[in-house]
């Protein structure tokens, strides 16, 4: 009778540890899982910050372009316009 008592309780025993570590695999995957997804939130996070200092670069570039020139024009008789470029240089009549 004790024998038997003592097989009941080491099988429960037995239990409640593949209960413990089956709660323990389970924690380390959601902890792991967590681990990837902040990795993935900061990897997005330092794109972001390296797209806007992009933004910002190109925005002072083109802020410190000089301003094009433009002249209204009268159209000739005709109806008639001619373009001549020359380098940047771009003068229609």
């Amino acid at each position: 009778m004790e024998q038997m008592r003592r097989s009941v309780e080491t099988a429960e025993q037995q239990r409640q540890i593949q209960q413990q570590l089956a709660f323990q695999r389970q924690m380390l995957q959601e902890q792991r899982q967590q681990e990837a997804l902040q990795q993935g939130l900061n990897a997005l996070g330092q794109m972001g910050q390296q797209m806007q200092n992009s933004n910002q670069q190109m925005q002072q570039y083109f802020m410190s372009r000089p301003v094009p020139q433009v002249e209204s024009l009268a159209p000739p008789r005709g109806n008639r316009i001619s373009c001549l470029n020359v380098g940047q240089v771009t003068r229609c009549q």
